[in-house]
């Protein structure tokens, strides 16, 4: 079973969603029945509206209009939604034609415009809803920046249409959606910020430990003096190879987030965003959620022989950061440095 985070259209829109908003006044025009994926930059697949005037430099030649057709509503209508799964923010909208239209066409088209508009306000909730780390929602971020605040505008201008419908009343569907980790997403956009404050906690985290003065120590052994001879070769204990690294969260109520972290039972980081090569954090993200060990175990993350560890509890205001218990910490320990950590060959086990 995917797991989901719905997030319900409200009524107040911060001011990001003005900028968007604003745009699309400006750039956005009624959508064709594209396959998924033909996003062109700069726009949210738009293309010219049958009996109206083309666009200047548009070609002259119009397409029919699509047939109209019943069609059933999409599931989670009126919702926005966050994938972790499938690492994607998604959002719904639906539009119906002005009673005062002039026309057919100018009535498809406005109807497809409500239903644009109504998608990115939906997309932008459920953007903003995304935990960037156990503290910090991408909204925390959006509030803090205005650079933030202007490229998640054009992040949602230039999402991905999924769907469009037409129903018989001529009202309009439109599904959206966008990555969460990709260059062009949300972690391209929110690592460098992110990645700034992984690197102040842990400098606060060292100065914390190394502040003061520690007083020499000096033991007396009572041991029994080690009998001279001949040494023996002890056999050599191959260290098994892990391929990934598998953590059972399951039962701790945890929320995923785009940067966690696995902290130790005194709170010392064990990995995180700066433990990670950072172009494998930006297109990958720094760890993959799956709702059963099962699925975790097929994830191409963990390979063909994982290491497989419980989490003793979630952390964070958020619950988003994972603590192990000493003896699960000492593995991960082991694993410092390692090409596995940096390449995020991580897998998070939610339900």
């Amino acid at each position: 079973m995917t797991r989901y985070t719905y997030i319900r259209f409200g009524l107040l829109l911060p001011t990001c969603l003005l900028l968007a908003t604003g745009a699309i006044a400006q750039s956005a025009q009624p959508l064709t029945t594209a396959p998924v994926g033909a996003t062109a930059p700069g726009a949210a697949n738009v293309a010219p509206i049958p009996g109206e005037p083309s666009p200047v430099g548009a070609s002259a030649e119009v397409a029919a209009p699509p047939a109209i057709q019943e069609v059933s509503i999409l599931e989670d209508e009126m919702l926005g939604g966050i994938d972790w799964e499938n690492n994607v923010v998604y959002a719904v909208g639906d539009g119906i034609a002005p009673p005062n239209a002039v026309s057919p066409a100018q009535a498809r088209a406005r109807a497809k415009r409500a239903a644009m508009d109504e998608a990115m306000a939906g997309l932008l909730e459920a953007v903003e809803a995304v935990r960037v780390d156990a503290e910090s929602t991408t909204r925390d971020m959006i509030n803090e920046s205005r650079v933030v605040n202007t490229a998640v505008s054009g992040l949602i201008r230039n999402a991905e249409v999924v769907e469009l419908r037409q129903a018989e009343d001529g009202s309009y569907q439109v599904k959206m959606r966008m990555p969460i980790h990709d260059r062009q997403g949300l972690s391209g956009m929110l690592l460098p910020m992110a990645l700034s404050q992984v690197q102040k906690v842990r400098i606060q985290t060292r100065v914390v430990r190394t502040d003061g003065v520690l007083a020499p120590q000096t033991t007396t052994s009572t041991a029994d003096p080690i009998a001279e001879g001949p040494l023996q070769d002890q056999p050599a204990v191959a260290a098994p190879t892990y391929t990934g690294l598998i953590i059972d969260a399951s039962g701790k109520s945890i929320e995923e987030a785009m940067f966690p972290r696995i902290l130790d039972p005194n709170g010392q980081v064990l990995y995180d965003l700066s433990s990670v090569d950072p172009n494998v954090a930006v297109t990958s993200g720094i760890c993959a959620y799956r709702p059963s060990l099962d699925k975790a175990k097929q994830d191409p993350r963990a390979g063909s022989n994982p290491l497989i560890i419980a989490a003793a509890e979630a952390a964070g205001s958020g619950r988003s950061d994972l603590v192990l218990d000493d003896a699960a910490a000492a593995q991960i320990a082991a694993l410092a440095n390692s090409e596995l950590l940096r390449d995020a060959k991580v897998v998070v086990v939610t339900e």
